[in-house]
């Protein structure tokens, strides 16, 4: 008889809170799991592998790869682990930026710029 009882799945490596990308390019969501029962979902709806995702899972990480972001692309993500005994879950914001907007010249990205990124608000 065996001594070794079930707990509930928690992340090793979540996901950040926010992230901004480029229009068209490809962006890769990462996290590590104690236990891989997951599933990945966009505001709420649970996506799958497809012309515009690629979900992959290895030695108890998964992966969601947008292939080309563009603004629809904009919103909530979260990666949801479970088993028998419980829950955990890890959520990013993803904002989609257009080269030659005004957030994209206070934050540019290819020159690793020291300068502070711009707000969802400052956005608009």
């Amino acid at each position: 008889m065996s001594n070794s009882f079930l707990e509930p799945p928690m992340f090793v490596m979540k996901l950040k809170s926010t992230k901004l990308v480029v229009k068209g390019s490809a962006v890769k969501l990462v996290c590590k799991a104690t236990e891989l029962k997951p599933k990945w979902f966009k505001d709420g709806v649970e996506l799958s592998s497809g012309q515009k995702y690629n979900i992959s899972f290895s030695k108890m990480i998964s992966s969601l790869k947008v292939l080309s972001a563009e603004r629809i692309d904009m919103g909530e993500y979260t990666f949801e682990v479970k088993n028998e005994v419980g829950s955990d879950l890890t959520k990013l914001n993803l904002t989609v930026l257009a080269i030659g907007s005004n957030a994209w010249h206070k934050c540019n990205f290819l020159s690793n710029c020291q300068r502070k990124c711009p707000t969802e608000t400052e956005m608009v």
